[in-house]
């Protein structure tokens, strides 16, 4: 009984400690309406430049909050200034993706991500986005944020059809000058190799290692 109360409480401090994840970070606050953020120490060392395009990485954007501050700190980096892209990262949608019987609660929480700037974006899936549960996942729950994502103009889904990867999109790429490349993978079919992900052409993990290492490769004089 004793060593049964332990694992209990053991187990409830750690769902804590995870639900802890979800609550905002203090930490210095870079504005967007402030000068670029350079590493301590590094000042000295990059010489001023003029911001060309900003890339805003954001993950983890699947719950609903009426008042969302992350949404509107996005929307207010993005409103104004260089021209942005941003990548969400992941888990768009909690907690098991874009089902079918679910579908105006899953699309409520999309739209308020994508309606809260009109920057370029692109959805990457996460594991969460996949419909995975206890009892399995269908590949149909993972197509249908991406055919819905894909609606809106400036949004775009990668990689798509539930396969891994990696894919390719280059932003302010000038013939013959440094550009920037966003090379994107989603490995949920690496960390469960039985998935059913519909993918047309499945991929080994060797096949898709070395697809990354030429994808880098090709992109190795880009940001």
């Amino acid at each position: 009984m004793i060593r049964l109360v332990s694992l209990c409480f053991a187990l409830a401090v750690l769902i804590a400690s995870t639900a802890c994840v979800q609550t905002r970070l203090d930490g210095p606050n870079h504005s967007a309406d402030g000068p670029a953020w350079v590493a301590e120490g590094a000042g000295d060392e990059i010489a001023p430049f003029e911001i060309q395009r900003r890339v805003v990485l954001i993950g983890d954007t699947g719950l609903y909050l009426e008042t969302d501050p992350v949404l509107d700190a996005l929307a207010h980096w993005t409103r104004s200034g260089p021209p942005s892209t941003v990548v969400f990262l992941g888990d768009n949608l909690y907690d098991e993706g874009l089902q079918d019987e679910d579908r105006e609660r899953g699309e409520k929480i999309l739209r308020q991500q994508i309606e809260a700037t009109p920057a370029q974006q692109v959805f990457v899936p996460g594991n969460h986005d996949w419909g995975l549960s206890p009892d399995g996942q269908d590949p149909k729950v993972l197509r249908n944020q991406q055919e819905f994502v894909l609606g809106f103009d400036h949004v775009e889904f990668s990689p798509r059809d539930g396969c891994m990867g990696p894919t390719t999109i280059e932003l302010d790429q000038a013939p013959g000058e440094r550009g920037v490349a966003l090379v994107l993978m989603d490995p949920t079919k690496w960390l469960y190799p039985t998935l059913n992900s519909g993918c047309p052409k499945e991929q080994t993990k060797e096949e898709f290692l070395a697809a990354l290492r030429a994808t880098l490769t090709a992109h190795s004089d880009d940001w």
